[in-house]
């Protein structure tokens, strides 16, 4: 990219403020907002510390709109919408509806945009209007340039069981559920997915969908019953036994139990474990009788 005059510097300027609709008061903050470390003489004269902080300010500003504008959602669906709106698609697109791509200053050899920089300069100059003209001023901007966004961002009408494992999961064991497509079949028009739920090392039973995302509802649905079905039965993540062979159940939940030697599996009764075995609590030396089913056993 040639140099820029200082004539030519200061009319990109112009143009960003009428389209961003903010004047900054420190001209230098709004170039650096512009600056890609390509462009950069060190990369802390680039945007990414501006990006840093922008990142923030922008999930505080959405986590507030959808606090205030949805009081009756739970919090795994306001995480899931606020994730979906801070993404780096929605502010690449927020950048393109601004047309801030032909602002960004970047280095002689970058002739292609990508989604990346895009989205990094719009986190860049809610940062900079957040220290030029504080918290208001950047609220303001970021409902402006989100609007649209906003708007057609709403909470799924229907139960969204990958949101309520989410949030269960997230809350009480620190970690977050995943999807395992098991098998497809059907014509490429007409495909239908078998897809599980994994939480740490436990994989539930799989459910069919004639989506990805209808089969995950499911799957999330099947793994939200078995663990109510066995709520005294606290589920064990990778980080606290380690890497562990998954297993895979029809309805409830398995325990992977560490102790000082060794590891052994437990099945509660009228369900199956990996192996098949039902109704039995199993340990490294074959079955032993189960004495209740709410998670507490004893030996034979």
């Amino acid at each position: 990219m040639p140099e820029r005059s200082n004539s030519d510097l200061e009319d990109l300027l112009q143009r960003c403020e009428s389209r961003i609709a903010y004047s900054f008061a420190d001209r230098r903050l709004l170039r650096r907002c512009l600056t890609h470390s390509s462009s950069a003489e060190t990369r802390l004269d680039s945007n990414e510390r501006l990006e840093f902080l922008g990142d923030a300010v922008l999930g505080l500003v959405i986590c507030e709109y959808l606090f205030l504008t949805y009081p009756d959602q739970r919090e795994g669906q306001l995480t899931q919408m606020k994730s979906q709106l801070v993404s780096r698609a929605i502010c690449a697109r927020v950048a393109r509806k601004l047309e801030l791509n032909e602002l960004i200053l970047v280095g002689r050899g970058l002739n292609h945009i990508p989604e990346s920089i895009l989205s990094a300069v719009v986190e860049s100059l809610i940062a900079g209007i957040y220290m030029d003209g504080g918290l208001q001023a950047a609220r303001q901007f970021i409902l402006m340039a989100f609007s649209d966004e906003l708007a057609l961002c709403h909470p799924e009408e229907t139960d969204n069981y990958k949101s309520q494992l989410q949030e269960q999961t997230q809350r009480f064991h620190s970690v977050t559920p995943d999807y395992l497509v098991v098998e497809e079949r059907g014509p490429d028009h007409a495909r239908e997915f078998r897809i599980a739920a994994r939480i740490g090392t436990t994989t539930y039973d799989a459910a069919w969908g004639r989506s990805k995302k209808e089969a995950e509802q499911q799957a999330a649905r099947l793994a939200l019953e078995a663990i109510a079905c066995a709520t005294a039965i606290p589920l064990i993540n990778n980080s606290e036994i380690g890497d562990q062979p998954s297993v895979m159940l029809t309805s409830c939940t398995v325990i992977v139990e560490t102790t000082a030697v060794g590891t052994r599996e437990i099945a509660v009764e009228g369900f199956s474990s990996g192996d098949g075995s039902t109704g039995h609590e199993r340990g490294p030396d074959g079955p032993r009788n189960q004495e209740s089913r709410d998670g507490l056993f004893s030996e034979a």
